[in-house]
């Protein structure tokens, strides 16, 4: 069972005009659409929620589809975009090493509906992939080499392409549920994206560039962060109707 991305936002559209004319022909013409947005959400479970013998499905709501929009939105936009990492490093050394990379999704069948689909461990639930281009060394007298072609991963600690691993988070996330990556990146209110080291937490100085097309997905992303802070609280029981 899945509901697709197009469905979501025909959702949160109805939910909306709803919100303005309290018109419960709206709901009422539209319950077989809430209904499954409903059903999907209780029977998608993250990873944590898996592992949790305790679980209840009644715990999960709106919010957690116009999340799920919010997470599509900061993905789609960030996907095929090139980011440039300095002291792209696990920790201080006495060279450091700015890298650059594309962004590419790693299961992008998973990112375009919701449902169908409640991750293990075993299924490395991370966001994105690294796609090496370019290594500038800096080295502790203050000269730098293009060491593309002899490019050193500091995180393999050998003379190897790096490879790094992304784990994308909301404006809302604040710690916790982190898969096992290198780095965290975060799209905040103000539509700023931060890349934090997974392990240490340190914030990255980084360049980013969009896909041009992409960039509508930045301006969706806004919306939808507004729109939570309207929804994000309601139970599915507020728009189903006895």
């Amino acid at each position: 069972m899945v509901i697709t991305i197009t469905e979501l936002e025909k959702l949160i559209a109805v939910l909306q005009e709803y919100a303005l004319t309290n018109d419960k022909e709206l709901l009422k013409k539209h319950q077989d659409l809430i209904l499954l947005a409903k059903d999907v959400d209780y029977s998608s479970k993250t990873q944590a929620e898996n592992d949790n013998s305790d679980f209840k499905d009644n715990s999960h709501g709106l919010g957690r589809m116009i999340m799920f929009l919010l997470n599509y939105y900061g993905e789609s936009y960030l996907s095929d975009g090139i980011l440039t990492i300095y002291g792209d490093d696990p920790r201080a050394f006495s060279s450091s090493h700015t890298n650059t990379y594309r962004l590419d999704l790693k299961d992008p069948e998973t990112h375009n509906k919701f449902g169908d689909y409640s991750p293990t461990a075993e299924d490395k639930p991370y966001d994105f992939d690294s796609q090496f281009i370019k290594q500038i060394t800096s080295y502790p007298d203050g000269n730098e080499t293009d060491t593309t072609a002899t490019a050193w991963d500091s995180f393999q600690k050998a003379y190897t392409t790096p490879v790094r691993t992304f784990d994308f988070k909301s404006a809302f996330w604040k710690s916790g549920h982190e898969h096992s990556v290198n780095y965290i990146l975060q799209i905040d209110s103000k539509l700023n994206l931060h890349v934090f080291n997974r392990v240490t937490k340190e914030e990255k100085i980084i360049e980013f560039v969009p896909v041009a097309e992409h960039e509508e997905f930045l301006n969706k992303y806004s919306k939808m962060i507004d729109i939570m802070w309207q929804f994000g609280e309601y139970a599915w029981s507020n728009f189903i109707l006895d």
